[in-house]
Order: structure tokens, then C-alpha cells, then sequence
């Protein structure tokens, strides 16, 4: 008994070394890094890091401007009624754009073009993110345009035409592009968006007053596209 009782005290003693070497690893490696965020700022911003693509605006706001491009109707156009002219617009729901402008002069021939001469623009684009002004009017404007071919009055000769290269009318010298809902009071539409539509479409107000069809308004240049083909 007496040889027992010596080994049991070293047993003892070996198993709370063990013990305590245990406890001051697991101690170690859990101890918070310092390069992890703490508590206290997860709490207060609600994210770990500041996103990098963040624009500074609030989320509900980018989300609606993404989302009033996929709202829209993909067609519209812009012309006078008159003449065989006119500027066709279409808008993916991401704000890019591709449009035709397109005039024909039949009396205009000649000695290989007896089919008269057309002038012609083919252009696409990206429009900057809507802002909204009211509950009815967003904002925006054009962030890059390209045309197909240079609008310096180069010519071509095809299919018994004469070709003539021109500029986007309806978009050029656009800088501020107003969007107007349906919802629109018809009241508070600029003249000059009215002209444009009541020529080719015999546009009138809807019952409640309002404009009743979406339209996109180059205010420099005061003239209007509505969509297409109108309803």
C-alpha cells in the first residue's frame, strides 16, 4: 500500500500538468484576430468592410432606377406626322439603347438613285441611371452614344438609293432627358412635349387628366418621344 500511494500522487500530478498545457492552447487559439471585425462594429454598420461599388445613394433608390428601365416599354418614336420621317427609339432594361432615324425623299433622284434619296442615322447607346423628381418624372441623361456611320453627309449608293449619314435627331444637343409616366398630370407637360405627340398620334388627356402613355423628352431641344406603337 505504501508503494501505491506515490504513483498515485504522480499520476495525479502528470494529469493536472496535461490539463493545464490543454486549457492554455485552446485559450490561444481561440483568441480573437485582430484584423477580424468586432461586435461592436458589425452592430453599428451592419457589414464587415465599406462595399467598394457603393455610389453613395441609398439601396431603394438604385433599385428603382434599375427597376424603372425593365417598367418601361421597349419602343418608342419620335416624329411630326408629316412626312415620311422619323426617329425610332428602343431601351433594354438595363438603360441601353439602340435607335434608327430615318427619312426618305422620293423626289429627290437622279441618275442612279431613281429611287430618290433617304437620309439615315443608326446610332445605340447607355443612359445614365433615372433620378427621380416627382412621383410621375425621372431624369436622366445620355452617358455614351456612337453612330453606325459619321454624321458629316457622307453618301452611298444602294438598291437604287441614294444614302445620306446624318446625326440622331430627336437625341442630339440632348442633355437633360425627362421620363414621363402615364400617370403624369397632362397640366404639367411642357408645350413642346405636347406639339409632338398631338401631331402624329391626335394625343388628348385621359379622363383623369393625365398623360396616359409613357414619354421621354429632350428638354434643350424641346421634342418628344412617346412609345411605340402608340395605344
Amino acid at each position: 500500500m505504501r508503494f501505491w500511494k506515490p504513483v498515485c500522487l504522480t499520476v495525479l500530478l502528470l494529469c493536472l500538468l496535461l490539463l493545464t498545457a490543454c486549457g492554455g492552447q485552446t485559450a490561444e487559439e481561440t483568441t480573437p484576430s485582430e484584423d477580424a471585425p468586432s461586435a461592436e462594429t458589425l452592430e453599428d454598420t451592419g457589414r464587415p468592410a465599406e462595399n467598394p461599388e457603393d455610389t453613395g445613394k441609398p439601396a431603394e433608390t438604385q433599385e428603382d432606377a434599375v427597376g424603372l428601365f425593365a417598367e418601361m416599354p421597349l419602343s418608342y418614336m419620335f416624329c411630326s406626322g408629316a412626312g415620311a420621317w422619323s426617329t425610332t427609339l428602343d431601351i433594354d432594361e438595363t438603360g441601353a439603347f439602340h435607335g434608327v432615324f430615318l427619312d426618305s425623299d422620293m423626289g429627290d433622284s437622279g441618275e442612279g438613285y431613281p429611287a430618290g434619296t433617304r437620309y439615315v442615322c443608326e446610332f445605340s447607346g447607355q443612359f445614365t441611371e433615372p433620378v427621380q423628381e416627382d412621383e410621375t418624372t425621372w431624369t436622366m441623361e445620355i452617358a455614351h452614344i456612337e453612330l453606325e456611320h459619321p454624321a458629316d453627309n457622307a453618301e452611298e449608293f444602294a438598291d437604287d438609293a441614294r444614302y445620306v449619314y446624318t446625326g440622331p435627331y430627336g437625341l442630339e444637343e440632348a442633355e437633360e432627358l425627362r421620363i414621363y409616366l402615364p400617370d403624369t398630370p397632362a397640366d404639367s407637360l411642357p408645350e413642346g412635349f405636347v406639339h409632338w405627340i398631338q401631331g402624329p398620334y391626335d394625343w388628348t388627356p385621359t379622363d383623369e387628366g393625365t398623360l396616359g402613355i409613357w414619354g421621354i423628352y429632350n428638354v434643350k431641344e424641346e421634342l418628344g418621344f412617346t412609345v411605340y406603337p402608340w395605344v
